[in-house]
């Protein structure tokens, strides 16, 4: 039913999911020239009108001196009104990550099932599931990252982290150049102490733990393994006891012992520590660490720049895409793990061929976006040989001689990566874990 009423009896929804009603100063000019164009629409709650559809041009109308509205009175349960309010604002792009996930919870909350919510609101059950498991997340920083233009894919990376405080942790990076090298990196040290966990858990399962070097037994030193490694089990280990001194940090060698009764053999002791030798060598360990994670961030990025997700394809290049591509693909170090890594970033699987180099050119030649291009410019100065470059030293110094990764940042940049802090102090070699010189961290 159609009516005009008195604006001041016509009020916001307070469950209404768009917290920010935006820029409204266009909208005020057009109403104060033209009115009103289409009518609001609303409930009756008791002496007031709350607002379904239309909550812009309600305060628009007000800040334009507006005394009556003409608005549509519907008839509408909450889990419908709920419904409608979210979809109105989804179906116009207006609501932000977090207020599409508060959207989405209050409907749950006014007993909706996911598969309802997905069928008013047009989302798949499971990005409705994705969304409302933003609000497990530190809500004051899910606000401000939002605010910084974090979008939801951000948020939905966050899983990928298992601690809930590491999680709120990268949470303050969202929407920053430094998000994605954060996130890759909490995502490796958790990987990290998985293996640490396993590896333990296997050693404890036939060695025995020791708080210190023993004084009063013979041994000798059977196997060495640093805590990450995959660890075996020694064939006698059913015949002999073996031991091991607890580390005291997660980088320290673990040295396996066991005991021998032999003549010749003398009783271990404690070995003699260079704590500055052992803090360089795990300092060095961690870097490496790093750098794997800068390489992860940047090929997220690429996969993004071919998905669009960057820049719009420019067709202009496809041919160029073409023929560049069949001048690189006969490189004769075009290696295996180039091509591996080029499919991957390109998100196809790799096919069974003698030819690499000519299959990646048939493919190549069949496609119409040129970023293929980009993921294959990459991979060429990303894999140097079988490694990826990575200016440090034997002893975890700065290597200011490898310009090699340079280039690589450099090549990205063109492309629109923004390096991260910790990026730039590995690069340039201002990290605090880089072995100086003088001998000093």
């Amino acid at each position: 039913m159609q009516k005009v009423i008195n604006i001041n009896v016509i009020a916001p929804h307070e469950n209404n999911p768009r917290v920010d009603l935006g820029d409204l100063t266009e909208l005020i000019d057009s109403i104060k020239e033209n009115g009103i164009l289409q009518p609001i629409t609303v409930v009756e709650d008791g002496f007031l009108f709350k607002v379904i559809m239309g909550h812009r041009r309600l305060a628009a109308a007000k800040e334009a001196g507006l005394t009556e509205l003409t608005v549509n009175v519907v008839e509408m349960g909450e889990k419908k009104q709920a419904a409608a309010m979210l979809l109105e604002n989804m179906t116009r792009k207006d609501l932000n990550a977090y207020e599409q996930a508060r959207g989405f919870q209050m409907c749950l909350d006014l007993g909706m099932d996911v598969k309802e919510v997905s069928k008013a609101t047009g989302f798949t059950q499971k990005k409705v599931k994705q969304r409302v498991k933003m609000l497990d997340l530190d809500q004051q920083e899910v606000e401000q990252g939002t605010l910084r233009g974090a979008t939801i894919e951000d948020f939905i990376k966050l899983e990928e982290i298992e601690n809930e405080e590491t999680r709120n942790e990268v949470l303050q990076k969202v929407g920053t150049k430094d998000f994605e090298f954060t996130l890759n990196k909490a995502i490796s040290e958790e990987k990290m102490d998985k293996k640490r966990i396993a590896f333990f858990e296997r050693l404890n399962s036939f060695a025995v733990a020791l708080d210190e070097y023993p004084e009063d037994k013979k041994m000798k030193y059977a196997f060495g393994y640093f805590q990450t490694d995959k660890l075996d089990i020694p064939d006698d280990a059913n015949e002999k006891t073996y031991y091991y001194v607890k580390p005291t940090h997660k980088s320290e060698y673990i040295r396996l012992l066991v005991e021998d009764e032999d003549d010749d053999v003398e009783v271990v002791s404690e070995p003699v520590v260079d704590e500055e030798r052992i803090k360089r060598q795990e300092n060095k360990k961690q870097l490496e660490q790093l750098f794997d994670v800068a390489r992860e961030s940047r090929k997220t990025f690429v996969k993004d720049f071919i998905k669009g997700k960057v820049f719009e394809t420019r067709d202009v290049l496809n041919g160029l895409s073409k023929a560049i591509g069949y001048a690189i693909t006969k490189d004769e170090e075009l290696y295996s793990p180039d091509i591996d890594l080029f499919y991957e970033l390109i998100g196809k699987e790799k096919p069974e061929s003698d030819d690499y180099s000519k299959e990646m050119f048939e493919f190549l030649s069949k496609q119409d976006k040129f970023v293929y291009l980009f993921a294959l410019f990459y991979v060429r100065l990303d894999l140097d040989g079988w490694a990826s470059p990575i200016p440090l030293h034997y002893d975890g110094s700065f290597d200011d001689d490898d310009k090699n990764l340079e280039e690589i940042y450099k090549f990205m940049k063109y492309a629109g990566y923004v390096i991260s802090a910790e990026e730039q102090q590995l690069l340039d070699g201002t990290h605090e874990l880089y072995y100086n010189e003088d001998g000093e961290e």
